[in-house]
């Protein structure tokens, strides 16, 4: 029977130079087995609070130039999908193309089918008209844009969740919390 003796040590204890290769090694294996789990389920609700019914969402967060974020989805309720969102603060209002409710939570109706933007602009509102014939043009650029806006938002926000969970200090963190030891080589015991 052979018995040897091995002196282990935490991250913090090593040389820096073994700590730095320790923490490379660890961020590489964090994003290789990363699960975006916690993101993708709140990206299906974002998506499905906006009016988008039932969507099914396809992401590839690779850093490469074939990553992507977008969804396909059964159906739009449109009234959801007009109501729910805040064209100021969400980067979907382009020119005259926005809609928004009117303090009485109905729709502001004459010849035309207009619009005021409450809290947008002014206290008092403005009131931009768009004609009935144009409506459905108006209504196919408002879903594409906010399509766009949400697979745009939503792939920031997967980037965001890859660099805090592969970060320096949360590896750091991840590795103190699960009191993982090293030999004096760095590698894992």
């Amino acid at each position: 029977m052979k018995q040897e003796t091995v002196t282990l040590y935490e991250l913090d204890e090593l040389p820096k130079k073994i700590q730095e290769k320790v923490i490379e090694r660890e961020q590489i294996l964090e994003y290789e087995n990363l699960e975006l789990d916690f993101w993708e389920e709140d990206a299906i609700t974002i998506i499905s609070e906006l009016g988008f019914e039932n969507p099914k969402l396809s992401y590839d967060l690779s850093y490469c130039q074939g990553s992507h974020v977008d969804f396909e989805f059964s159906g739009i309720n449109l009234a959801k999908l007009l109501s729910g969102l805040d064209f100021c603060k969400f980067g979907i209002m382009q020119g005259r193309t926005t809609f928004s409710r009117k303090k009485t939570n109905s729709w502001y109706r004459t010849g035309h089918i207009g619009y005021e933007i409450d809290d947008c602009m002014t206290d008092e509102g403005v009131d931009i008209s768009i004609p009935l014939a144009m409506l459905s043009d108006t209504l196919l650029e408002i879903i594409k844009n906010t399509y766009r806006t949400i697979c745009s938002k939503l792939m920031r926000e997967g980037y965001d969740y890859i660099e805090h969970a592969t970060s320096e200090e949360t590896i750091r963190e991840n590795l103190k919390a699960n009191n993982i030891h090293f030999t004096a080589n760095g590698k894992r015991w």
